[in-house]
């Protein structure tokens, strides 16, 4: 018969790197964290009003409107790499990212109305109605593409991931007909109000999609 044992002890764990977000008369919401394979470290959520990201006491980033998403990329020592923050005038929101073996992050969230995620004043995605936006940023921290997942309501994308391979996995929930691959097709179609939808992107777009009934 095995014998055991318990411990009772307290422990102080110091971190090494410490990270705040934040701002005067505003809102910050950091969602979802995902640390690359050289350490570093990406973050996504939404803000009200303006965010000081790198703690100098000035404001990195203004939203758009009311609520805005941010993509937000230190390095392993904790130094501020890229910034960026994309809404419209109304409600939009960082849900998830993930990075994948070749250092690059993929974030998931959604917004309404046209948004401009790499801050080149030109927008890079509209929607009229609440829809799911899928962004790709390469190692250097620089939009690589912006991707809408297009449906007849309101979709909301939670939760994004990668796999050995580089493909990007995603799942959320779709009410009517939801166009996955931006072909102008629809490719799933609920059974009910509202259902969810698992999709997994390659490099060159979406090859494999399955519905899963609310």
């Amino acid at each position: 018969m095995k014998s055991m044992e318990a411990y009772s002890g307290v422990f102080n764990f110091q971190p090494s790197v410490a990270f705040q977000l934040g701002g005067k008369s505003t809102s910050v919401e950091s969602n979802d964290i995902a640390i690359d394979s050289n350490g570093n470290v990406w973050v996504t959520g939404d803000f009200r009003h303006s965010i000081d990201i790198d703690g100098d006491g000035e404001d990195d980033l203004t939203s758009n409107g009311s609520v805005d998403s941010y993509v937000v990329k230190f390095d392993s020592e904790g130094d501020l790499v890229k910034a960026y923050d994309f809404g419209s005038s109304g409600w939009d929101f960082g849900v998830d990212i993930a990075t994948d073996s070749n250092g690059n992050a993929w974030a998931i969230g959604t917004f309404r109305g046209s948004i401009d995620i790499d801050g080149d004043g030109k927008n890079d995605l509209t929607r009229s109605s609440g829809g799911n936006y899928l962004a790709k940023f390469d190692e250097e921290g620089d939009l690589v593409k912006a991707l809408e997942i297009d449906g007849d309501h309101h979709d909301l994308g939670n939760s994004i991931a990668t796999d050995s391979n580089g493909n990007v996995w995603t799942k959320g929930r779709f009410e009517g007909s939801i166009d996955l691959n931006l072909d102008g097709i629809n490719d799933l179609t609920s059974n009910g109000k509202s259902d969810s939808y698992f999709a997994k992107f390659d490099e060159e777009g979406m090859d494999w999609r399955i519905l899963a009934s609310a």
